[in-house]
């Protein structure tokens, strides 16, 4: 997944926070759209700037709306960035990856601040997907057990296995496999799904 914000989205994301921030960062509403690009994108272009500039001068009620905490509105960017990724987890669970991956790229968007977050969710996601496509391989020996083609070590059959790819395969882990699995704890709520593999 690219992991780069295109023009539009930058657009959207300046208006966005130009909405939420021209009223409560700055008392002065004709350098509103300055105050907020430069707090906000450093790295603005001069076509930002002046879509900035165009939009508050469009929108001029946006600098005398509700004034509130910089750090709230961040974190109300990051709790709808992160609901979005809850929803990516129950999609994952249930096999559409896809679409997993479709709500990931709208939650980094939202919050491209905690790129870290979704490139590791989705790494994640593509885990799973090969776990579910690809042909498990029986390994037999003094404690029989099934691996996956490419993935050897422990870690990561324990990861797939958190994933519940089938019953069978987390049975032939052997009973100290199984429970390092559940003390990692299942998928069973949407958080956990991500941390499982961490």
């Amino acid at each position: 997944m690219d992991f780069t914000l295109t023009a539009s989205e930058r657009l959207g994301l300046i208006e966005r926070d130009l909405q939420n921030m021209a009223a409560c960062m700055y008392p002065f509403p004709g350098n509103a759209d300055r105050y907020v690009i430069e707090a906000c994108w450093p790295d603005a272009s001069r076509e930002e700037w002046q879509h900035a500039a165009d939009y508050v001068a469009a929108h001029p009620e946006i600098t005398t709306g509700p004034k509130r905490h910089i750090p709230d509105v961040r974190a109300g960017y990051e709790a709808a960035a992160k609901e979005l990724s809850h929803l990516a987890a129950q999609e994952c669970a249930e096999g559409q990856f896809d679409r997993a991956l479709d709500l990931l790229r709208q939650a980094f968007v939202a919050a491209p601040n905690l790129v870290g977050s979704w490139r590791h969710y989705v790494q994640v996601v593509e885990n799973r997907r090969h776990a579910a496509t690809a042909a498990w391989v029986r390994e037999e020996g003094e404690h029989p057990r099934w691996v996956l083609p490419g993935k050897r070590n422990e870690r990561d059959v324990l990861v797939t296995a958190a994933f519940q790819i089938t019953d069978e395969a987390i049975r032939t882990f052997g009973q100290k496999h199984v429970e390092q699995v559940t003390l990692r704890g299942l998928p069973k709520l949407p958080e956990q799904a991500w941390a499982v593999s961490s």
